[in-house]
């Protein structure tokens, strides 16, 4: 009786170090894989987007980036006001809802 309690207590730990493994590998292999992309663009390398086939929480992560990568791919070249100026910073602000423009407005430009 006692030998077989060990061996059920070794099955389930195993079964549970199974599950642990498959559950982590689950949630981080997504994330370094974020984590990368987000890494390459702030290092300036936007010229790429995540190719998933994923219906979850990370497929939606994964498309706001991309969403974010088009959309400065899109802006092009830099204002030559901005580029004059590379230790600065520009705030803007969010659009007003009542607005019907849906660019942000500039509201400071912070030197660094």
């Amino acid at each position: 009786m006692r030998n077989m309690l060990i061996i059920l207590a070794v099955l389930v730990v195993a079964m549970v170090g199974c599950l642990s493994y498959i559950a982590t590998r689950t949630l981080l292999l997504p994330l370094r894989r974020l984590k990368v992309a987000l890494r390459d663009a702030a290092g300036g390398d936007v010229d790429f987007l995540i190719s998933h086939q994923r219906k979850d929480e990370f497929g939606e992560l994964y498309d706001s980036f991309n969403a974010f990568a088009v959309s400065v791919q899109s802006r092009g070249e830099p204002d030559s006001e901005m580029a004059s100026r590379p230790n600065e910073t520009v705030i803007l602000s969010e659009p007003d809802e009542n607005d019907d423009t849906s660019t942000p407005t500039k509201l400071a430009v912070v030197s660094r």
